[in-house]
């Protein structure tokens, strides 16, 4: 016989107040919440977790999971579940469960994007609990980014009859990709912009592009050196130096450039008298990331000639680096950036599941590929994105903000 288990689900319910407080009253009670608890002291491990979800102890399964898990099958998992409580929630209890309106699949090459599984899958259960519905939502995990990997993986979601696939890939992972696989379903890439591609002729008609257009920011960035000598500084990593071959294209007025690693970053002031000439009147452009920068912009306020501003696209759009770096010593830092708002209760979604939709690009652009899937199934969806998609990619609008006091600062 199979173990019973007990379900206790915590409803506040709210007595309407309108025959006692004017209409202008804002009513201090909480809003209305539901909630699963654990009511059990024994812990619970990942073969546990997997144990109960396949045996359809939902309402233990959710109980017991662990926010810090990372397991990409298990969050996924997490996702399905969550979605079947929201059903049973707002249906009768003995109504027959509805079968899934919209199936999406997360194909995530993990030894190669690892650290972006977690947060995409959060991305994507985040925008499909706030649209509310049934869905069916599976990571597939492809390993690796070669020919064979994406396309085995890919077999896989077609067999099961998956609808949308969101594909976590890299430049080189996307090429690959349209090499080995014929592309059947929706795919959508959030990674990449589809002008990155250099050896793809003619695109597949059913692959769409999410990834930021860093040459078009760079462009906004060489508009704002205007005539000014321009000091580049890129960090060793595949973007910086993308970003780096992006500048030097676009502008022949970089009279200096340097690439830096996590040391030279970390002793930057050693080095700064050797390059104080080239600082007095200049621009400088930050192709390194945030902790990099922000390291940098700190000991550049030991400089005793100090540049006329200092430039950075979107790697940069991160509020950490307005708590590592003082105000004063980011007077005159500006970043692009083309993050947009959205839906309120989305954006609240994800800041319970740990994504970032406000300054995180991938998520914001992953979250958009997920509207498009359901925009594909009704044209008619009130959408939370404005961002158009034109020619198989994202189209996004860039802003340069300022770093000032705690916030960045848009300027018109």
């Amino acid at each position: 016989m199979k173990k019973k288990w007990t379900i206790f689900i915590f409803l506040f319910v709210f007595i309407d107040t309108q025959l006692f407080a004017r209409s202008y009253i804002i009513s201090p009670l909480p809003l209305p919440k539901q909630e699963v608890v654990d009511i059990s002291t024994d812990k619970c491990d990942e073969k546990c977790l997997e144990k109960l979800y396949t045996n359809g102890k939902i309402f233990s399964f959710v109980s017991k999971f662990k926010k810090d898990t990372q397991n990409i099958e298990l969050r996924a998992n997490l996702a399905v579940a969550l979605g079947e409580i929201d059903s049973f929630m707002q249906s009768s209890m003995y109504q027959q469960k509805k079968s899934s309106k919209i199936k999406i699949a997360l194909l995530v090459p993990k030894k190669i994007v690892g650290r972006y599984s977690v947060a995409t899958i959060d991305t994507i259960l985040a925008y499909l609990m706030t649209r509310g519905g049934d869905f069916d939502f599976k990571v597939f995990d492809s390993g690796g980014e070669e020919v064979q990997d994406l396309n085995e993986a890919y077999g896989k979601i077609e067999r099961e009859k998956y609808e949308f696939v969101v594909a976590i890939l890299t430049q080189a992972g996307v090429e690959n990709f349209i090499q080995g696989t014929y592309i059947s379903l929706p795919t959508y890439i959030p990674t990449v912009n589809k002008n990155q591609l250099q050896n793809i002729s003619k695109l597949p008609p059913n692959l769409y592009f999410g990834g930021i257009d860093y040459e078009a920011q760079m462009k906004i960035i060489t508009t704002l050196a205007t005539d000014n000598p321009i000091v580049e500084y890129d960090d060793d990593s595949p973007v910086g130096l993308i970003l780096g071959d992006i500048l030097d294209r676009l502008d022949s007025n970089v009279i200096y450039k340097d690439v830096v690693n996590a040391q030279q970053a970390a002793t930057f002031a050693k080095n700064l008298k050797t390059q104080e000439d080239f600082l007095e009147n200049s621009v400088i452009v930050l192709n390194t990331p945030v902790v990099k920068s922000g390291l940098m912009l700190s000991q550049l306020g030991f400089s005793k000639k100090k540049p006329i501003k200092i430039l950075s696209t979107q790697i940069n759009y991160n509020p950490s680096i307005l708590m590592l770096v003082q105000p004063k010593d980011r007077e005159n830092f500006y970043v692009l950036n083309a993050i947009g708002n959205t839906n309120q209760k989305l954006i609240e979604y994800g800041a319970l599941l740990s994504s970032d939709l406000r300054y995180d690009w991938v998520n914001y652009s992953t979250a958009i590929g997920v509207e498009m899937f359901f925009d594909l199934q009704d044209p008619k969806i009130n959408k939370f994105f404005s961002e158009l998609i034109d020619k198989h990619q994202v189209q996004y609008i860039n802003t340069v903000y300022r770093a000032k006091g705690s916030i960045f600062e848009p300027i018109k």
